[in-house]
C-alpha cells in the first residue's frame, strides 16, 4: 500500500493513494469500466498489472476511486503460463505484478526487521463485482485493516444482483479456477523457496463467491502440483460472508486445504445476508457465510467463528443495507474487529466482542454498536441499546 499527498489527475484536493496490483481473466474492454463481464479469448488465461486508486473523502463510508488514467498492464511474459507445472517452472524468473507484490513485503519485512510493515492483503472479491469494484474494494479494506500492500485477482463477476446474475457469477467463479490457480501457483511457488521465517506476512481475504472461486483454484492446484499445498503461506484467511458450502472447510474438493494453508481462519457470518440467502436457494445448502462452518467442533481451533447480524446492516454509510453482505468493508464494528485481528490480538481479547457460551475461545458475536451516529440519530440509548422511539430491523 503507498500513500500520496499528490494531487489525482481529478482534483487538486490531497487525497490518499494505494496502488492496487491486479490480475484478471476478464476480457479488457474500451470504456470506463477497463476490464468487462466476459473472460479474455486471447493467450494468457490472465493479464496482470497495477492501478492507482485514490480515496475521495466519505465516512464513515469512504469512497475509493480507481484512476482509469494509472492503469498499467503488464507486458505478456515470454515464459508460458497455461499450464500450473509452466507456472511453477517459470516462477523464479517472473517479472509481473503478482511477483512485484510478494518482493516489495520482502524488502518491506527486512527495512521494518520482519515487523507488521510487511503485512500483505490478497484479495478475491464476491458476488456483484465489477473490475473498477473489485480495486476499489481492495484498496478500501487495506486502508481498513492496516495493510501495507494489497493484490487482487478479478474474475469475470456480472456486477449485478439478482437470482439470474447469480447463477451466471457461480459458473463464471468455477470457470475462473484455472486462472486463479495458476495466479496462487506462481505465488506459492515463489514462497516456497523460502524458509518460513523469511516469508513475508501474508493473508488471504475471500469475500462472498470468491470463495468458491477459491475452491476451484485449489482444486487444480491440488491435482497438478499438490506439493504447493503442503505450507502455510497465509498468517491469516479472512472468509468474508462466504459464499461456499457450509461444510466447505472439512471437504478436500472445497476449503479443507486452507487448514494447511494459513495459521489462522476466521469466519465472519451475517445471518441477515440476503445473497446468503440466495445462495441457499441456489444451492440446496447453508452458505458458510450465514450460520458460520458446519460441525464447527471437529475443525481445528485456529477456524473462529464471528457472528456479525447485528453489524452486518450498512445503513449508516449511505442509507443503504447493502443486502447485509458488505460488512466486510462498510461496517465500521467489523473492520475495527478485522483491524484487531490482524494485529495478532488473541481471539478472546478482541473488542467488544462477546463469547460463546459452549465456544468461549473460538465463536464470537460482535454486538450492536448503540453508540454509532446511525443508532443514535434513531433513539437507540449508547449504554443499553434500547430504542427510545424507533424500532430497528436488519
Amino acid at each position: 500500500m503507498t500513500s500520496s499527498n499528490d494531487p489525482a489527475s481529478q482534483t487538486d484536493a490531497p487525497v490518499q493513494k494505494i496502488q492496487v496490483r491486479f490480475a484478471t481473466n476478464r476480457a479488457q474492454v474500451g470504456d470506463d469500466r477497463l476490464f468487462g463481464s466476459d473472460f479474455r479469448q486471447v493467450p494468457p488465461l490472465f493479464v496482470t498489472g497495477h492501478i492507482d486508486v485514490y480515496h475521495r473523502g466519505g465516512h464513515p463510508n469512504p469512497n475509493w476511486d480507481p484512476d482509469a488514467k494509472s492503469l498499467h498492464i503488464d507486458p505478456t511474459p515470454k515464459a508460458a503460463l497455461s499450464s500450473i507445472p509452466e507456472a511453477v517452472a517459470a516462477a523464479p524468473s517472473a517479472d509481473d505484478a503478482m511477483t512485484h507484490f510478494i518482493d516489495d513485503l520482502l524488502e518491506a519485512g527486512l527495512e521494518a526487521n520482519k515487523g507488521k510493515a510487511n503485512a500483505g492483503i490478497v484479495f478475491l472479491h464476491g458476488f456483484n463485482c465489477s473490475f473498477i469494484g473489485g480495486m476499489s474494494s481492495a484498496a478500501q479494506i487495506a486502508s481498513a485493516y492496516g495493510a501495507q500492500h494489497v493484490f487482487c485477482f478479478s474474475w469475470p463477476s456480472q456486477g449485478e444482483f439478482g437470482l439470474n446474475e447469480y447463477f451466471k457469477d457461480r459458473d463464471s467463479a468455477y470457470a475462473s479456477g484455472s486462472a486463479i490457480a495458476l495466479a496462487l501457483s506462481v505465488v506459492f511457488s515463489k514462497l516456497l523457496g523460502l524458509k518460513k521465517a523469511a516469508r513475508p506476512n501474508l493473508r488471504i481475504v475471500c469475500h462472498s463467491m470468491g470463495n468458491r472461486a477459491l475452491s476451484a483454484a485449489i482444486q487444480h492446484i491440488s491435482m497438478a502440483a499438490p506439493q504447493l499445498l503442503t505450507e502455510a503461506y497465509f498468517s491469516y484467511a479472512l472468509l468474508m460472508a462466504a459464499d461456499e458450502d457450509n461444510n466447505a472447510l472439512a471437504e478436500p474438493t472445497k476449503l479443507k486445504a486452507l487448514l494447511t494453508l494459513a495459521d489462522h481462519i476466521d469466519v465472519y457470518t451475517n445471518e441477515s445476508d440476503l445473497a446468503m440467502f440466495l445462495s441457499s436457494l441456489a444451492n440446496f445448502k447453508p452458505p458458510l457465510g450465514w450460520f458460520g462452518p458446519t460441525d464447527f467442533k471437529h475443525l481445528p481451533s485456529k477456524v473462529i467463528s464471528i457472528d456479525c447480524t447485528d453489524v452486518g446492516a450498512t445503513y449508516e454509510n449511505n442509507g443503504s443495507s447493502d443486502w447485509g453482505h458488505q460488512y466486510f468493508r462498510n461496517s465500521p464494528a467489523v473492520t475495527a474487529d478485522v483491524h484487531q485481528v490482524l494485529q495478532g490480538i488473541p481471539p478472546d481479547k478482541v473488542s467488544p466482542r462477546i463469547p460463546d457460551r459452549y465456544y468461549p475461545m473460538r465463536k464470537f458475536v460482535i454486538p450492536f454498536d448503540s453508540g454509532s451516529p446511525w443508532a443514535r440519530a434513531r433513539g437507540y440509548r449508547e449504554t443499553t441499546g434500547e430504542v427510545s422511539e424507533h424500532q430497528h430491523s436488519v
